[in-house]
């Protein structure tokens, strides 16, 4: 943990300040006093050095300590610590799954002959594994404790069809999908229900090929990209009045 130290100063006591000032002066004329009034015997002389080398001493004392003395340091100490947690709020009993009964195919571009070559809704394709052409696919909903929720609440469940953001496919693809439609009356089985919903595969050019030179164009930005349909589901889950 990372201490924090705050210096604060304090207030300068008056008496280390006069020490501070006046020391200076006052030791070596102090020692020059003393000095000159004392004799000349051997006693005399030895407080004479004692004095030229004490005095000064004692000055400088003064002074160091009266600087330590002025200013006080105040560490101030924190601390702090913390803990992330990710917030999961379990879901409505009950969920919602949707299988498909196929999860791939393949779409094949034509020009379906050269009267069609304006055309826009001809020409295009799908096709299942086995090579058989593929109007459309059946998506299964199922709602997991649907009734058993329903007991205490009022739902509305709607689904979507549509074909995800492609910037490149989009520009010479396009799919119709089907816009937010009620699913309406489910099928019950024990307290799950399922819906049954057609999703069609109807695709139409955005721009056809009219030459050499945009085939080539369409070619090259749809070599090696995918058409993705998404089937989406929502619902709303009100309390019962």
């Amino acid at each position: 943990m990372k201490k924090g130290g705050e210096i604060s100063p304090q207030r300068v006591d008056l008496t280390y300040l006069a020490i501070l000032v006046i020391a200076p002066i006052v030791a070596p004329h102090s020692a020059f006093v003393l000095k000159r009034n004392l004799g000349t015997s051997k006693e005399d002389v030895m407080h004479k050095k004692f004095l030229t080398f004490a005095l000064p001493v004692i000055g400088a004392a003064a002074i160091v300590g009266s600087a330590f003395s002025a200013w006080t340091f105040t560490d101030s100490y924190t601390g702090a610590n913390e803990i992330t947690g990710t917030i999961e709020v379990t879901p409505i009993a009950g969920n919602i799954e949707v299988t498909l009964t196929a999860e791939t195919f393949t779409l094949e571009l034509d020009q379906a002959g050269y009267d069609n070559r304006t055309n826009l809704s001809t020409g295009i394709t799908p096709y299942d594994d086995s090579s058989s052409a593929l109007s459309e696919i059946t998506a299964t909903i199922t709602w997991n404790n649907y009734y058993a929720l329903l007991k205490t609440n009022d739902i509305s469940i709607n689904y979507s069809i549509a074909m995800a953001e492609n910037a490149v496919v989009s520009e010479w693809i396009t799919y119709a999908g089907v816009t937010s439609t009620s699913l309406g009356e489910p099928t019950p089985s024990g307290d799950d229900a399922t819906w049954t919903v057609t999703v069609p595969l109807d695709f139409t050019y955005t721009k056809k090929p009219t030459d050499a030179s945009s085939y080539n164009s369409m070619t090259s930005a749809l070599s090696s990209k995918s058409v993705v349909i998404n089937v989406s589901v929502t619902a709303s889950v009100t309390a019962k009045a």
